[in-house]
């Protein structure tokens, strides 16, 4: 029976992971930076949002319940569904790990989708993950809704129907195939992106002092360049920045630079934590934003991000 099922599942999985590349976004150059599905999730307020999403809900137990006759319900611990759902999704996956990756594909690209694979009996025996970035959703005539599978280069491409399939989606034009949010959202992530591209290479290549070191006299080339590597030996990077410097011969030094607050990069940095929550829907003390916060207000907080984050995306993972 395993061995079946992993023939037909072949096609989904047989591109090498490792030469396999996520696509980038269409016009995904945004503030001077590339911005993917990938490089969204090197922003920490970004990955953090997703990550406490994904974790709160694949911790809710998923249960087959049987319905009583006086309108009360019970678990039905020994249907085989049950056991997909809330302990082991496929052989190599649990339960918790499939209902992870299911929400963090719907944040990020909007749509997650995975095979309902049965057995002889036509019963469910395991739900099976596909990458969304090799889905294709199409309406055929008759109103019949197809998913087609892109496998290996020049291999012909997979059809599911629509009742093989389980399509968990975020907010979308047609109810039918979701917005990725990273695509949405690619203005306020290449923005987070070059702010840290911006501060890594500030430290990295921050002289302090920064400037302009004028000699009264002139200065062969070889000269210059001594001058100019004993300055950044003693004064760049970030665990030199600051020192105090010595200038000999009637040099004199003129600051040229701006630091980091005249460039408003802190508050630049935090705003963009504060807009990656508001398009995922979180509040910013789930990213460890604690401005603000005080034990009077995180049960309300935490209130909050049940009613208005968790319970729609669980409403959507049940239906």
């Amino acid at each position: 029976m395993l061995m079946s099922l992993l023939k037909r599942l072949a096609p989904f999985f047989s591109a090498s992971r490792t030469q396999e590349r996520i696509p980038v976004i269409e016009g995904g150059r945004r503030a001077g930076v590339w911005v993917s599905h990938e490089t969204a999730l090197t922003i920490g307020a970004y990955y953090r949002c997703v990550r406490v999403i994904a974790d709160s809900l694949a911790s809710i137990d998923w249960r087959v319940k049987r319905l009583r006759s006086d309108g009360g319900c019970d678990i039905a611990a020994n249907h085989p569904v049950d056991r997909i759902l809330a302990r082991k999704t496929n052989p190599f996956m649990t339960a918790f790990a499939f209902k992870e990756l299911m929400v963090s594909w719907a944040l990020t690209w909007g749509n997650a989708i995975a095979l309902i694979d049965r057995d002889d009996r036509r019963q469910v025996s395991g739900l099976w993950p596909i990458p969304p970035w090799r889905v294709t959703i199409k309406m055929q005539p008759g109103w019949r809704l197809t998913y087609e599978i892109r496998n290996e280069p020049g291999g012909e491409p997979t059809v599911l129907d629509a009742r093989d399939v389980y399509h968990l989606k975020n907010l979308g034009e047609d109810g039918i195939e979701a917005y990725s949010v990273v695509t949405l959202d690619r203005r306020s992530i290449g923005v987070s992106i070059a702010t840290e591209q911006h501060g890594e290479s500030l430290f990295a290549n921050a002289a302090r002092p920064a400037g302009v070191l004028d000699h009264p006299g002139k200065l062969s080339p070889e000269a210059k360049d001594a001058l100019r590597d004993d300055w950044n030996r003693r004064f760049q990077g970030a665990g030199k920045a600051w020192g105090t410097a010595v200038l000999q011969e009637g040099m004199k030094y003129s600051l040229l630079s701006m630091s980091s607050q005249d460039a408003q990069f802190l508050e630049s940095r935090k705003f963009s934590v504060i807009e990656i929550c508001r398009w995922v829907g979180v509040h910013p003390y789930k990213a460890y934003d604690l401005d603000g916060m005080k034990y009077s207000n995180t049960e309300h907080v935490n209130r909050d991000f049940h009613n208005d984050t968790l319970s729609p995306w669980a409403s959507r993972m049940e239906q």
